[in-house]
C-alpha cells in the first residue's frame, strides 16, 4: 500500500516539474515540486524503517530522511531530542 502512495507522491511531482517546465517564467510550481518530493521522500523512509532487522534500511531511511530534509543538522537535531 505504501508503494502505492509513494507512486503517487512521485507522479504529483513530476506533474508539478511538468507545469514548471512549460512556464516561460516562475509561476510558484517549484515549491509544488519541492513539496511532492519531500512528501515521496518522507513516505519511503517510513517504508525503508518499517524493515528495522536490515542495517541496510536504516541507511536507506537516513538517505531518504536527508533527501526530504535536505540537512544533515535537522537529522541530527531529531536524534538528540529522541535521545538517540
Amino acid at each position: 500500500m505504501l508503494g502505492s502512495v509513494i507512486e503517487f507522491l512521485d507522479n504529483a511531482c513530476f506533474d508539478a516539474q511538468d507545469a514548471r517546465d512549460a512556464q516561460a517564467q516562475p509561476c510558484g510550481h517549484e515549491a509544488q515540486v519541492m513539496t511532492w518530493f519531500s512528501k515521496a521522500r518522507s513516505v519511503n523512509a517510513v517504508l525503508y524503517a518499517l524493515d528495522g532487522a536490515d542495517l541496510q534500511a536504516f541507511y536507506d531511511t537516513i538517505y531518504e530522511a536527508h533527501a526530504a530534509m535536505g540537512n544533515c543538522s535537522q537529522i541530527e537535531a531529531i536524534w538528540a531530542r529522541h535521545g538517540t
